[in-house]
């Protein structure tokens, strides 16, 4: 077995007494189960460590990074225990069916939510390069915001994004779409690398324009309140919990049997959950410490698009985006299709019925985004539905289950149960606290009166108004 280490799913064939800590990584699980968090969440985290301070975030990060692997590993011990490959059937088994419609309209509210967030990133991402790289405009330098599009032609603009990308979401599994998830989580890590170098350059170096930089952020900052939206934020970077069960599907079909999904996958939930808080801190502490107060939502941005490489990295993560939009809508499109099965009493659903969802569904992100802000989809996706689907509902169903899977036991062990009603409680202050925090905030919020239209930027001085060439 050599190191231990392997991207096929065959080699882990294996009988059902395996256990987690005898099981092989399984590298393309991790991939996949990354994907769906290490997207263009990434480079909003280095505002929230702003806003916050960068070690109490950085703080935040882990406990969040704790609790999720914890919840994940619950969520397991109950699909081994009850045989059961699908968060739906868990929440059936445990209420009933309105326990599977609940479960699946989380999943719904949230992937949808968390897809729309994505397709909006890209578009923001590719047309501001577009605009640099066509008409020789650095929109990322300007002072204010600048409007590009009408709101119509923004509306366009999203409804082709999603249409490019949503008939991805017609493969009957994830594993169609493995690829994305290696090509995706290549990109964003490389992304990763080359925005915290570049932080770094400034720093030695000294921020000169066309960089803007603010004051530096304080280690610890933000009230209450402010603790209750941002951690929300922070909340929407570690999604993976809703590709856990389509992952363990593709694995059980690829004739590993469940059990053995269940303990591989173990190790790839923690590997997974590693990755994504150490490329958090590192990118979310750089971040903010450069740029300082004027870190923007997507710390990106901050850098200047006349140079070539922040231009192909900003195509490389845009496109990045785009494409993972089709592995964050899929578990939309399986929450819809549960939905229509249980109100139609159907079985599996045909090419056809998938399709007219796929189109329903990216209908809905149009209009929605119309609304939505990218920056509160992100907080509202965490509020809502991260916080019920990867801390409160894995601990509800493992403590209504009884829990005496893998090794824990009938009795069910107090350590276990202690942690379990730790995740149970921070997942309900979530929900119950952030939510109302995010809503208020975001309808007492004023629209940004200073952006400013394109056009002067192409037409005025070229000095004053921000062009590439000199």
């Amino acid at each position: 077995a050599g190191s231990g280490l392997s991207s096929t799913w065959p080699s882990f064939c294996c009988s059902a007494m395996v256990s987690s800590a005898d099981a092989k990584l399984d590298i393309r699980a991790v991939w996949q189960l990354t994907s769906m968090s290490v997207g263009a969440g990434v480079f909003a985290i280095p505002w929230v460590f702003v806003q916050l301070g960068f070690l109490h975030a950085a703080l935040w990060v882990a406990v969040m990074a704790v609790l999720a692997n914890l919840a994940m590993q619950r969520l397991l011990d109950a699909a081994a225990e009850h045989e059961k490959d699908s968060y739906e059937e868990l929440a059936e088994l445990a209420f009933g069916g309105a326990g599977k419609v609940a479960m699946s309209s989380i999943t719904l509210v949230t992937t949808f939510i968390a897809g729309l967030s994505y397709v909006s990133a890209a578009k923001e991402l590719l047309l501001n390069l577009a605009v640099a790289f066509i008409v020789d405009v650095d929109v990322n330098s300007a002072p204010h915001e600048v409007r590009i599009l009408s709101e119509e032609k923004s509306i366009a603009l999203l409804a082709i994004f999603v249409a490019a990308v949503l008939p991805l979401c017609l493969s009957d599994t994830m594993g169609g779409n493995a690829w994305i998830s290696k090509l995706c989580v290549f990109c964003m890590f490389s992304a990763a690398a080359f925005f915290v170098g570049r932080c770094i350059i400034v720093l030695a170096q000294g921020c000169s324009p066309p960089i803007q930089c603010g004051e530096k952020p304080a280690a610890f900052a933000g009230s209450p309140f402010d603790v209750l939206e941002f951690t929300a934020t922070l909340a929407f970077s570690f999604s993976m919990v809703f590709a856990l069960f389509p992952v363990l599907k593709d694995r059980i079909n690829e004739g590993g049997g469940l059990q053995c999904a269940v303990a591989v996958l173990r190790r790839s939930v923690r590997c997974s959950v590693l990755l994504c808080s150490f490329l958090y801190v590192v990118i979310g502490a750089a971040g903010a410490i450069t740029f300082g107060s004027s870190t923007k939502g997507l710390a990106l941005s901050n850098l200047p698009l006349s140079e070539v490489s922040t231009q192909l990295i900003t195509l490389m993560v845009g496109a990045s985006v785009e494409l993972l939009v089709a592995i964050v809508a899929f578990p939309t499109v399986k929450s819809v299709e549960s939905l229509v099965a249980s109100c139609t009493g159907s079985g599996t659903p045909s090419l056809r019925l998938r399709t007219f969802l796929v189109v329903a569904i990216g209908v809905a992100m149009v209009l929605v985004d119309a609304f939505l802000p990218t920056k509160a989809a992100f907080t509202l996706c965490g509020s809502l539905g991260l916080s019920m689907g990867a801390y409160v509902m894995p601990c509800v169903l493992f403590l209504r289950l009884d829990g005496a899977s893998q090794g824990i036991g009938s009795r069910m062990q107090s350590l276990v149960r202690l942690r379990t009603f730790v995740v149970l409680f921070f997942g309900l202050v979530l929900l119950l606290g952030s939510t109302p925090v995010t809503l208020v905030r975001l309808l007492s919020s004023k629209s940004d009166t200073t952006s400013q239209p394109l056009h002067p930027l192409i037409c005025g001085n070229p000095a004053e108004y921000f062009r590439l060439e000199t």
